[in-house]
């Protein structure tokens, strides 16, 4: 439980806001016991997803006041905006305690509301809320470090005022057992040199007290050198001057001193690229995708945390490097037909949302410049992120995307970029190559008059089958056989069909035991074997595996946590099925009993816990690349080299 939550921007109210905090939690309490209240505080500048706002959304719940440190920059924060329009949805107003730390407030009694032509620090949550004129306290005043203290006495006082709002008591009774226990400890200061003066023991005390002071010195210098580097981290962060700067500064600041602020910093640069995952070889997003290997020996996995991670079968360890995308909900993860490349197709998780397409050459983890003109080109189309398709050749030379009129190829080794030009108002649903310079493709008519298979050529040639059903469908719901004569669909009332594109004729799947056709739906694309042979898919946490050729149910799973999917992959072989539990990666040998093999949970915890912290910070600073951190650290890489001697990377 928290008695408040400090809601507040980063880029205008980072040295202020953990000042703020500390007074609260501090003021009316002895020095020797813990805070006597709670006080929340979160970055508000962290980008809106779907992996960070429940544990927002839980810490709102649990909090009893909203505290708003009002500036422009909170005004026009998103997520400050975000966590105002929550508190108001489901608490009251009156627990809304207004700090000004910059900008300008008024109140206009005629209309009963703020005057927003004068006020530019408030949230437009805010609009019409009080109608009559709310307490707010000024710390416009406190801009340099000999304000930001409990000994100015404007601070004190402002501080005093909100502390006493939260405590819901009288003012003068707070500052007057803030004094009282003020007086109290330098009592017992003073009780305790007489008795060491009466025991005799003055100079065992002072030495032990000298060596105290040198400790807590040393100590209260690394904690502030901490959250200086950490600061410093979110400024190269956000002025874009390079990821890993400010990964370095920031894990070196925890080093120094695990603070709240080296922690916040580093989760910062972990919610805004993939570098942290990369580093630590584990997930720090939200597992959403999975694809065998072509030998089928590893299972890749992909995350919100925009990393593809690989791992063996037979120990179920990591395999190779960690290939690093963007940040992005994964909707596609697969490999060329040689197994020599990787794809990617995702949707950004910040907005507005952009595609994210990217090809990884496995040997190296490397990922291949495509250019952004084949992208370019759908955008001009009207394609939207969410139903881009993407295929990769086989050889892992050539990618293909599409969506509205166009179908785009670009030859990754030559960088050319070719335009296949699609009939007016159709939509494609589905692609896939089917050969090095041969694409099948499927197109909706947007009229509702039918699907047409198409093939297109290398010479950009452009062949229609005649009309078949209207599919409905959109890219992430529909993957082709290898051999590119099956097409499954997945949604919508006919749950999972398979078009055979030879006779045009669309057949449902029959619904598994216990589920109605028109209940299969989910976020994932069918999953093929190469032969086309045997095709699996989830249903509402439960996975299912059937052979197309006996019409037989092989496969299925138990009922997982998730209520769509769960994201299934077969291995090229039909033989292997693998599902996410969670964030563990489970996989089945098909046509045998078993409860399958489970491998290491991906994940790196529910979040970047202290034991994540500890190994991202000995891989970055064991071995210290002399030359780079010089680069990276500028003047100070001497006395911060310096001051990490003795230090090493603990747990909180």
């Amino acid at each position: 439980m928290y008695h408040a939550f400090l809601s507040y921007s980063h880029r205008a109210d980072a040295l202020l806001a953990p000042v703020l905090q500390r007074a609260l939690e501090r003021l009316g309490t002895p020095f020797w016991r813990r805070a006597g209240i709670r006080v929340f505080r979160d970055d508000a500048s962290l980008p809106a997803s779907a992996a960070l706002w429940p544990s927002i959304e839980a810490a709102l719940e649990k909090s009893q006041h909203l505290v708003l440190l009002a500036s422009p920059s909170s005004a026009e924060s998103v997520w400050v905006d975000r966590e105002v329009r929550w508190w108001l949805a489901n608490r009251r107003p009156e627990r809304l305690l207004i700090v000004v730390s910059a900008g300008e407030i008024a109140y206009d009694e005629v209309v009963r509301d703020f005057d927003w032509q004068r006020t530019n620090c408030l949230p437009p949550a805010l609009r019409g809320v009080f109608t009559s004129e709310p307490h707010w306290t000024d710390l416009r005043f406190a801009q340099g470090p000999e304000h930001r203290t409990l000994r100015n006495s404007r601070f004190r006082s402002a501080a005093l005022s909100v502390a006493a709002a939260i405590r819901e008591m009288p003012k003068d009774d707070l500052e007057s057992a803030d004094i009282l226990q003020y007086r109290r400890s330098v009592g017992l200061v003073t009780g305790g040199a007489v008795l060491v003066a009466v025991l005799g023991v003055a100079t065992t005390v002072a030495l032990f007290v000298a060596r105290s002071q040198s400790e807590s010195a040393s100590s209260n210098r690394k904690d502030a050198e901490s959250r200086r580097l950490a600061a410093a981290a979110l400024v190269d962060l956000d002025q874009g001057r390079g990821v890993e700067a400010a990964t370095l500064k920031a894990t070196i600041a925890w080093r120094l001193a695990p603070t709240e602020e080296a922690r916040r910093a580093i989760e910062r640069i972990d919610a805004t690229t993939p570098d942290i995952a990369r580093i630590l070889g584990q997930h720090t997003g939200v597992p959403s995708t999975l694809a065998f290997s072509r030998d089928g020996s590893r299972l890749a996995s992909g995350a919100r945390d925009g990393v593809v991670l690989q791992w063996s079968l037979a120990d179920g360890r990591a395999w190779g490097a960690p290939l690093a995308s963007e940040r992005q909900f994964m909707r596609q993860l697969s490999f060329s037909a040689d197994g020599t490349h990787v794809l990617v197709n995702g949707t950004r998780n910040d907005e507005p949302r952009e595609p994210v397409v990217s090809v990884f050459r496995v040997a190296d983890a490397t990922r291949l410049p495509i250019g952004s003109a084949g992208l370019d080109l759908l955008r001009r189309a009207g394609a939207r992120s969410d139903t881009i398709c993407a295929a990769i050749s086989p050889s892992g030379a050539r990618l293909a995307v599409a969506d509205g009129r166009a179908l785009v190829v670009n030859d990754l080794a030559r960088g050319a970029v070719k335009e296949h030009a699609l009939p007016a108002k159709t939509r494609v649903v589905a692609i896939g190559f089917a050969g090095e310079n041969r694409i099948n493709f499927v197109v909706d008519d947007e009229s509702g008059n039918g699907s047409r298979a198409g093939v297109a050529d290398g010479a950009g040639g452009i062949t229609l089958g005649s009309r078949g059903p209207q599919l409905g469908a959109r890219c992430g719901f529909t993957s082709f056989s290898d051999d590119g004569a099956y097409l499954g669909v997945f949604g919508g009332a006919r749950g999972l069909s398979l078009w055979n594109i030879g006779d045009g004729k669309l057949r449902p799947l029959p619904a598994p035991p216990g589920e109605r056709a028109f209940e299969l739906t989910g976020h994932y694309a069918p999953a093929w074997d190469a032969s086309g042979r045997r095709v699996a898919y989830g249903v509402a946490g439960t996975g299912y595996v059937w052979d197309l050729a006996s019409q037989r149910l092989v496969k299925t799973t138990k009922r997982f946590a998730s209520g769509h999917g769960p994201p299934l992959a077969l291995s090229p072989d039909g033989r292997l099925l693998a599902a996410l539990d969670g964030d563990t990666p489970v996989v089945w040998t098909l046509d045998q009993q078993g409860d399958g093999q489970r491998l290491k949970s991906s994940r790196c915890g529910q979040s970047l816990d202290d034991a994540c912290l500890q190994r991202l910070c000995e891989r970055i600073t064991s071995q210290r690349d002399e030359r780079r951190w010089r680069e990276l650290l500028g003047d100070e890489y001497p006395s911060l080299l310096a001051a990490l001697k003795g230090t090493r990377c603990a747990e909180r």
